[in-house]
């Protein structure tokens, strides 16, 4: 899979922690949200054709297709998801800020009914989320001009159409001075490991609650650029209900499988 390197909050030293933790409450970052979707990089061959990566593999001179890409999902409501909002894609999206055969991929998050597990139900959305380079490793990078041509399709998506298409929403987190939420952290400073992570898991809740509508334990969280690095904040409410309900999932589409079929032997 191809993936942005990022930093959990809770993998980083308790003086790192409280750092971060006095910027998110206090300098007004501005956030992008996470959400449950499938992910797909899309850019123009130069064949004029869409072609879509989810792995290192896929990004060399082949084409591959819509119903390739989505097929690759394992659940069959996933597949059936991904493969209508790609096609619709390929039928609305006439004007691409990149050339054909440009080595510029966007990253699309797709959002469906279908391809939720814990948190609340999306309707059905693509974001564009960003430009990037991908190199034959599956390193990704971007650069200040690859993020002004992707800045084109903020005044180009505007037609109407099953999927809603939206251009990289953001949120700036509140000022939470005076809720308590900072000072409950730092006044639980400690060395035992095992107190600072539920101290930090608080802290997120509550930054959740005070920002978004939705309740901490179905918010996927939020990411952010802090000095150089992409930091995650993760709801542990949500973390720890997705694997419970991915594990059932798992299960179900284990049992649905059709068992092999063996001859009888004369």
């Amino acid at each position: 899979m191809l993936v942005e390197e990022r930093t959990r909050i809770d993998d980083l030293s308790s003086s790192a922690v409280l750092e971060l933790a006095d910027h998110i409450s206090h300098d007004g970052p501005v956030v992008r949200q996470i959400f449950e979707c499938a992910k797909v990089f899309v850019r123009i061959h130069e064949s004029g054709s869409f072609t879509y990566a989810r792995h290192r593999l896929d990004v060399g001179q082949q084409v591959v297709t819509a119903h390739e890409i989505s097929a690759r999902m394992k659940d069959p409501m996933r597949v059936a998801a991904v493969r209508s909002a790609l096609i619709e894609l390929e039928e609305r999206c006439i004007d691409w800020p990149f050339s054909r055969g440009s080595s510029s991929w966007v990253l699309l998050e797709i959002l469906h009914p279908d391809i939720n597990l814990s948190g609340p139900e999306n309707n059905p959305t693509i974001i564009f989320r960003k430009a990037v380079r991908i190199s034959s490793s599956g390193k990704i990078t971007s650069s200040p001009l690859l993020e002004r041509m992707f800045r084109v399709f903020d005044s180009e998506l505007f037609l109407e159409g099953n999927f809603s298409f939206v251009f990289d929403p953001v949120i700036q987190l509140k000022n939470v001075s005076g809720t308590g939420i900072y000072t409950k952290l730092i006044g639980n400073e400690t060395d035992c490991d095992a107190i600072l992570k539920e101290s930090i898991d608080q802290f997120i809740c509550d930054i959740l609650d005070e920002n978004f509508s939705l309740s901490s334990s179905i918010n996927p969280g939020f990411y952010f650029e802090y000095e150089g690095s992409i930091m995650n904040v993760k709801s542990p409410a949500f973390e720890a209900s997705k694997r419970t309900v991915a594990s059932k999932k798992k299960e179900e589409i284990k049992s649905q499988r059709i068992p092999p079929f063996f001859g009888i032997r004369k």
